[in-house]
């Protein structure tokens, strides 16, 4: 159920700063706009407060950010868009300020992107100047649950708003209509005029939702799935997202038993990329094609972090459920076992969680506190080059590098624990080969 309009304005005067900046804004003309709006109509927490002025806001924002010891940047100098955030107030929102547009507001929010997020409120104290500005009735669209682009040209102006449509349908329950849904696969191609760190982040929050399986569906029916990962998206789209379905219920299963593991899911690999959303990610793309997650992780400019374990998630099956059956029941055996595959050994133990069955689940879970405390450092080795050298006789190079990895796969089965039984095998070894 909707927020009544009438009590939108009192809604966002009350969030932490926002009065004080009415105060600061009395006479410049300022409108809170978009996203704020949209989401306390809908009852949601407000994250982001889009503030447009008719002319330059720069200092007005900068004195705001003195004032109530925020901090100010620029988003884009040339159109005099900048930010003001209260990192030590989490319960603050982010403001951002920018001119108009267009010459006036009307003409600025015909101009947006969708009519739930063409709403404009006066920044102001005074109650007989709260009335919502809806040029095209997105107050209407959201109670309908309807996704509407604002004009015919959203998506030629800027083809990432068919991404961002998207999650908003995905996020907040929206279905789009059919001339959105029309103009979304017209404009499909306009994609690559978009920098891809945009496109990804769009994403990530797509597959973040709880709704994450009908953002698939909609990804396939604007045809945006199939011109990001190949024609076979849209054919395999059901399986898709299937797993999706598949893998939160078993992570939830496993959330309830483990609570830590609640978490290593929400853990970012990078920013706005969480190991949950990796995983899916990879896993997804694996099952169009084993060699699309590494191919897009390059393309996509994933940190390094993140492209090595994309790799290796793609090449896990289900027969490393079989190999972790045999691993020995020790931290370090696990991290040495994961070094192999090079996941790092949570991200590894998760996605392990939904590539197995129900019959796995208590394997899983026996392993979650073993390794708790795991953040994918390197462990250093039992045996070194001056041992080796000195006790055997073997130079750097092939031979030494085989002998250090006899060593660590005698530690992922527990025949080797200590430093001691590391030199106790290779000496048994080598007197063997002598």
């Amino acid at each position: 159920m909707l927020v009544d309009a009438d009590h939108v304005h009192d809604l966002l005067l009350s969030m932490p700063h926002v009065k004080r900046l009415a105060s600061l804004c009395r006479d410049r003309g300022a409108y809170i706009v978009g996203g704020a709006i949209r989401d306390a109509l809908l009852g949601l927490p407000v994250k982001d407060v889009d503030i447009v002025f008719p002319d330059d806001p720069t200092d007005l924002a900068k004195s705001f950010a003195r004032q109530m010891s925020g901090s100010w940047f620029w988003l884009d100098k040339d159109r005099r868009q900048s930010r003001v955030v209260f990192n030590a107030d989490v319960n603050s929102p982010d403001f951002d300020f920018a001119p108009f547009r267009a010459p006036t507001l009307g003409q600025d929010l015909l101009d947006r992107d969708f009519s739930v997020n063409a709403m404009a409120i006066s920044l102001t104290t005074d109650p007989a100047e709260n009335e919502l500005v809806d040029p095209l009735y997105g107050l209407d669209d959201l109670r309908n649950n309807v996704l509407r682009m604002a004009g015919r040209r959203a998506f030629t102006s800027d083809p990432l708003r068919i991404i961002k449509g998207i999650r908003h349908a995905t996020v907040l329950g929206l279905e789009p209509e059919q001339e959105t849904l029309c103009s979304m696969q017209g404009e499909v191609a306009g994609l690559h005029r978009v920098a891809v760190e945009r496109i990804r982040q769009e994403l990530w929050g797509i597959l973040a939702s709880k709704n994450a399986s009908k953002g698939l569906h909609l990804l396939s029916l604007s045809m945006v799935g199939n011109y990001l990962f190949g024609k076979d998206y849209s054919a395999l789209i059901e399986a898709l997202a299937g797993r999706f379905e598949t893998c939160r219920l078993r992570w939830g299963a496993l959330k309830r038993e483990c609570p830590d593991t609640h978490g290593w899911l929400a853990n970012e690999v990078e920013q706005g990329l969480s190991c949950e959303t990796l995983i899916l990610w990879t896993l997804m793309l694996a099952q169009i094609d084993q060699s699309l997650p590494a191919r897009l992780a390059d393309e996509w400019m994933l940190s390094r972090r993140a492209k090595t374990n994309i790799r290796g998630l793609a090449a896990i099956d289900f027969s490393s459920l079989e190999d972790l059956a045999s691993v020995y029941p020790s931290e370090r055996a696990f991290a040495r076992w994961a070094n192999k595959t090079h996941v790092e050994p949570k991200i590894l133990l998760l996605a392990l969680a939904v590539l197995g069955s129900d019959q796995h689940k208590d394997l899983i879970a026996s392993w979650v506190p073993l390794i708790a405390s795991l953040e994918g450092e390197l462990l250093d080795d039992f045996v070194n080059g001056h041992w080796l050298r000195a006790e055997l006789g073997l130079q750097d190079g092939p031979e030494m590098a085989k002998a250090i990895s006899l060593v660590r796969e005698a530690e992922i089965s527990g025949e080797v624990k200590s430093e001691g039984d590391g030199h106790n095998l290779l000496l048994r070894h080598y007197k063997n080969m002598n």
